[in-house]
This record gives structure tokens, sequence and C-alpha cells, in this order.
């Protein structure tokens, strides 16, 4: 935790080596940077980690709002899966050392940017269901923008309700396994049912 002036203190997590064999993943994601892209530098800090960590619990909270049990996917659910899945990804790249400034700026409100970055940096999670969904969300902010839109509203991209929750639920629990945030679902209130 950093002390009362924010200076950074050390915690039990070392940093990541990166791996020789995934650079070519960070030269893929250069490529794909827009020509404003702002120059990175990832260092760790106690700061840092105590933000992720409490974007972590935001995000499993955002995850609990998500019923599972609904008749079918709103605007509003594909909003909520999209904050979810956001916070938790940001969680993750500041427990990796990027600045949430640097975040706000270059990843945004992008699904597909956050998960590449945080798979190029060791999160491996890139499976076929959360690249999906994750294409779906991007930019999650027109979910809730175009609420009202027919074309929203009537949006039909193969998802369940319960399928978004599961995707999520899988994701936060590998991020919560790979910076070791131990902040869990069951650890949320019970959902109030209506």
């Amino acid at each position: 935790m950093p002390d009362h002036q924010g200076k950074p203190q050390n915690w039990r997590v070392d940093p990541p080596e990166i791996d020789p064999g995934d650079m070519g993943a960070w030269e893929r994601l250069k490529r794909e940077l827009p020509d404003d892209w702002e120059p990175l530098t990832v260092q760790r800090t106690a700061w840092k980690r105590a933000l992720g960590e409490v974007r972590f619990r935001n995000a499993i909270a955002s995850l609990e709002a998500i019923d599972p049990d609904a008749d079918n996917v709103t605007s509003t659910l594909y909003y909520g899966a999209g904050v979810a899945a956001q916070m938790g990804l940001t969680a993750y790249l500041l427990d990796r050392g990027f600045d949430d400034h640097w975040c706000a700026r270059n990843v945004g409100l992008r699904i597909t940017t956050a998960l590449d970055w945080a798979n190029a940096t060791g999160l491996n999670h890139a499976n076929p269901s959360i690249c999906r969904l994750a294409t779906v969300l991007t930019p999650y902010w027109k979910w809730g923008r175009f609420w009202n839109s027919d074309f929203i509203r009537s949006a039909d991209c193969g998802f369940k309700p319960g399928e978004i929750h599961t995707i999520i639920d899988n994701l936060l629990d590998r991020i919560g396994t790979a910076t070791g945030f131990e902040f869990t679902a069951a650890d949320c209130p019970p959902r109030e049912q209506q």
C-alpha cells in the first residue's frame, strides 16, 4: 500500500519477466496503435496495485449487477458487461505497472484493446468466447448512449444473459488468479430478488 503521501511501497508480488517469445504480441500491438499514441513506461508501484485492487472489486460488483437469469439480452446488460470487463482488465494493467491516465487516453472504452494489452503482458486469456464478446462490447459506451436506438435494441449478437455472465466471471477469475487479488463474487452481497 502507498504511504500517506502516495509514495510507492514494496509488496509481495514480483514483476513478471517478459518472455522473448511474446515479443511478437508487442510488435503486433505497436502496429495497431494510432498515430497519436503516447509512449508507455511500465513501472509497478504499490499505489497502482492498490488502485487496481479497488477497480477489481468494482468489476466484481458490476458483474453481480448482471442478472444471468434474465429473459433476454438488453443494451443495459451489454453496457454492464462492458463496465465489468473494462474495470477488470484495467485492474490487471494497473497491477502490471501501466499508468491509469495512459490507459484512459490510449485504451479508453475499447475492451478489445484492453484485452490485447492484458494478454500481451501475460494474462493469456484469449479464448474464443471472450474475444467474440469483447468485439461486441467495443466500445461499450455505445450500449449506454444509444439504448433507445432501434438498431441497438434489436441487436442480437448471439449471446444469452447467463453466457455473458459466465464469460465475464471467467475473465475476472483469471485476472484474480494472475494478480493475486482475492476478492471474489462470493464476497459480494447477494442480488436482491425482484
